[in-house]
């Protein structure tokens, strides 16, 4: 379930939460008139498998421009995941008649098993961009991850591309050199145009706009 909310102008909020429920069952019988279960008279198994994962994410948005030319956008966010495991089994062998298919029928219970496992996991993330005139672009991203899964004198940790118990800062500068189009593709939609525009003979972008012409079309490469 995922939900957006417009607090103001600039900020919004994003709520998602994810539920995934799964059970796995089966049964075997070996009938005591077959030769897979005459030497035991018979021969019945089950399993159950019961897995749950649990994600909510919560995050809040901001962008602005100023000036007209530089964008400036940020990101900050926290998630929690939780995933359990739990199975059992058993079987038995020994049946009255082959009529007796289910394993409290067995004369003798031939083996009973049981497990458990599961971890959580909590975690904070933040980024931040900006460019200008979609020319030059920066990003600044962060995240701060916790889960039992970790040793118990580090639950918490700062994950960074090494690992380290250090901040990490992803710094991405990108330049994009604007060019003209040397033609456009502009079927129209339903909802307007889907444009596509051509440089040198090779497609380089397409996106959905009201109008579209050669010289209002912007490209890059």
């Amino acid at each position: 379930m995922i939900t957006n909310y417009k607090i103001a102008k600039n900020i919004s909020f994003r709520s998602l939460f994810g539920l995934d429920y799964r059970l796995l069952q089966g049964d075997n019988y070996r009938d005591p008139r077959t030769p897979d279960g005459a030497g035991v008279i018979g021969r019945s198994s089950v399993q159950s498998d019961w897995r749950t994962r649990f994600i909510t994410t919560q995050t809040l948005n901001w962008n602005k421009t100023f000036n007209g030319v530089h964008n400036v956008s940020a990101l900050a966010g926290v998630e929690y995941l939780s995933e359990t495991r739990e199975g059992i089994s058993g079987a038995g062998i020994g049946f009255p008649t082959f009529q007796f298919r289910t394993i409290q029928s067995a004369a003798t219970p031939e083996s009973i098993t049981g497990f458990w496992t599961g971890y959580r996991r909590a975690s904070a993330f933040s980024s931040v961009n900006y460019d200008y005139k979609k020319k030059y672009l920066v990003t600044v991203t962060a995240r701060y991850d916790g889960s039992s899964r970790f040793g118990t004198e580090s639950r918490r940790t700062v994950v960074t591309s090494s690992y380290s118990n250090q901040v990490l800062f992803l710094v991405v500068i990108v330049y994009r050199r604007k060019s003209r189009c040397s033609s456009v593709s502009c079927p129209k939609t339903s909802d307007g145009f889907w444009c596509s525009c051509r440089l040198d003979g090779s497609k380089l972008e397409s996106r959905e706009t009201d109008t579209c012409t050669r010289d209002s079309f912007s490209c890059f490469r």
